[in-house]
């Protein structure tokens, strides 16, 4: 090789080296390599799940109908206390919470009258003097009236969020209510066929 072709392939390989240096400078960084371009992407699905509203309704039996109470009787100052059982069952697929107004359409006899209200142990339990004492009182205090003309609170609240019982999907609450007259009501009050025509209304809201 010449010295003319010596010298011209030296400066080739300089050259590229040269060039090659300034490739990894190009891709360098005074803090470090600079970031890569890339993106890394990952996604999931979750399973399909199907969400069904639930709802609440409330029946009574067992001397009501219609939110009525209609078991008639007839009571003397002083007599033994009698015994009348609503059943309330929450046939929806929610909890409800309860509450019970008792409104007379006259307060004469009703005042005089006195309510207690007792939920029995089972469903199917009669409602009488044992079954009453062996339950839980679940009237608001007492003893109460027999109603008011304006509508006596006997159970809760009926104001929402206000309920006072609660009832499960599909259970049952078996009430007990125990009226009294007591002895010593004047003939104003008990005589002369006076009589107490109550409603007992049931509200039930959502738990």
């Amino acid at each position: 090789m010449t010295p003319s072709n010596r010298s011209r392939s030296t400066a080739a390989r300089a050259a590229t080296v040269v060039a090659a240096g300034l490739l990894v400078l190009a891709a360098s960084h005074e803090d470090g390599p600079l970031p890569s371009l890339a993106v890394l992407q990952d996604s999931q699905t979750t399973v399909a799940q199907t969400v069904t509203s639930g709802n609440i309704a409330l029946s009574l039996a067992d001397g009501a109908a219609a939110g009525q109470w209609t078991g008639a009787f007839t009571m003397i100052p002083g007599a033994p206390s009698t015994y009348h059982r609503l059943t309330v069952t929450n046939s929806g697929s929610a909890p409800l919470v309860y509450s019970v107004t008792a409104t007379s359409t006259t307060s004469t006899l009703a005042s005089r009258l006195t309510l207690s209200i007792a939920r029995l142990a089972t469903a199917s339990a009669t409602c009488d003097a044992s079954t009453y004492s062996a339950g839980t009182i679940v009237s608001n205090g007492g003893p109460l009236a027999f109603g008011t003309t304006t509508g006596l609170d006997v159970i809760g609240n009926p104001s929402t969020g206000e309920g006072d019982l609660r009832l499960g999907a599909g259970a049952v609450d078996n009430l007990c209510m125990k009226v009294d007259l007591p002895l010593g009501t004047g003939l104003g009050y008990a005589g002369r066929g006076s009589t107490a025509t109550t409603t007992f209304s049931f509200s039930a809201e959502s738990a």
